[in-house]
């Protein structure tokens, strides 16, 4: 039978392997999350753990938990905890400003990709039209929607048309069937707007 021994890596190797496996997670995971920076700001704000885990939503814990991951992240003491409240330390107050600015860089990105989709995405709209407008004038709308929606370069709208008489247009209109109804009359009808007085 076959002994088996282990032996121990001396102790400059198990700290410079122990180094090494940080370093690594360092450089797989070394950017703070927004989630980070977001409860960072606000215990600055409120100058308060309590009050910052309030205002998030979330439980002290979690923005404690945050808190000292920014400042394991970042290699900086970033708050000085006192019965007081918590204030900035140098390092802290030093880049509060940097935290601030990518938070307000993440709500224009998101702004912007909002609207993006918003620009891009396929509206819809249902219009209703008599025989005579739907034959006649509609097309020419239809078209010059398309053309100032394409130099604006926004999404096209598609357009769904049901045709009908006019008394039936109001009705689709007031059911709220349709968006947009364009009927033969000279007066709009009551309780109904109208582009053309």
């Amino acid at each position: 039978m076959e002994s088996l021994s282990l032996a121990a890596a001396p102790r400059e190797d198990a700290a410079s392997l122990a180094g090494y496996k940080s370093s690594l997670y360092r450089e797989t995971v070394s950017a703070p999350t927004l989630i980070d920076l977001r409860h960072f700001e606000s215990v600055i704000r409120h100058g308060s753990i309590s009050r910052a885990a309030k205002d998030l939503g979330v439980t002290q814990q979690a923005v404690s938990y945050r808190l000292r991951n920014l400042e394991r992240l970042l290699g900086l003491e970033l708050v000085q905890r006192s019965p007081f409240g918590v204030t900035a330390t140098v390092a802290g107050r030093a880049i509060l400003h940097e935290v601030e600015e990518v938070l307000a860089a993440s709500t224009r990105l998101e702004a912007t990709a909002s609207a993006q989709r918003d620009d891009t995405a396929a509206a819809a709209l249902s219009v209703g039209a008599s025989q005579t407008v739907a034959a006649y004038l509609l097309p020419g709308w239809v078209m010059e929607l398309r053309r100032r929606q394409s130099a604006a370069e926004r999404g096209t709208t598609a357009v769904e048309l049901r045709t009908a008489n006019s008394e039936s247009i109001i009705a689709l209109v007031r059911s709220g069937a349709i968006d947009l109804g364009f009927i033969e009359q000279p007066e709009p009808p009551r309780g109904l707007g109208s582009a053309c007085r």
